[in-house]
Formats: C-alpha cells, sequence, structure tokens
C-alpha cells in the first residue's frame, strides 16, 4: 500500500514515536533557518549597493522576501526549535525533580 515498503522512509514519516517526532521538528526547523538564511542573503545582497543591484528593481519582490524571511524564521525556525528545547528542558527537570516515581 505504501510507495516505501520496509524502509526508513516509514519509521520516520509515519512515526508515532515522540522522540522521532521531536527529531523531524528539529530537522524542520534547521531547514527552516537554513532557507531563512538565503533569503536573508538575497536582501543584504540587494542593499550592498546603491541602486538595483539583485532584484532589477522589483520593489514588490523585495517586500516579499522580507515578508517571507520573517515568517520563515519565526514560524517555521524559531517554533519548532523552541518546541524542541522545551521539551529537553521539561525531560531534565522531570529528573531533577525527580517526578517520575510519582
Amino acid at each position: 500500500m505504501f510507495i516505501f515498503e520496509n524502509s526508513w522512509v516509514n519509521r520516520w514519516i509515519y512515526s508515532t514515536n515522540h522522540k522521532n517526532i521531536g527529531t523531524l521538528y528539529f530537522i524542520f526547523g534547521a531547514f527552516s533557518g537554513v532557507l531563512g538564511l538565503i533569503v536573508s542573503m538575497a536582501m543584504r545582497l540587494e542593499l550592498s549597493q546603491a541602486g538595483e543591484v539583485f532584484l532589477a528593481g522589483n520593489y514588490q519582490l523585495y517586500n516579499v522576501l522580507v515578508t517571507s524571511h520573517a515568517f520563515l524564521m519565526i514560524f517555521l525556525c524559531a517554533v519548532s526549535v523552541v518546541f524542541v528545547y522545551n521539551y529537553k528542558i521539561i525531560k531534565m527537570l522531570n529528573l531533577l525533580v525527580n517526578l517520575q516515581n510519582y
């Protein structure tokens, strides 16, 4: 039924294990951060010299780059990475306070 029978794709994509899901969130956050970095570099390349350098005077494309950079970095990168780190911090606090025995 699945396209990838007995492979690692089924283990990661269709997993309900919380550790695999957390790893996928972290990978997705890192990938989104790299995309946001590429968009940021395109914006900086446009602003590096006076005049129309990289975008050839397409001011609407610059606005799209700014908006997409903000969306990528805030909602896709930061939220997913903070979610993963909060899980790790809560896990360490549970070990510290020893809440697992109750």
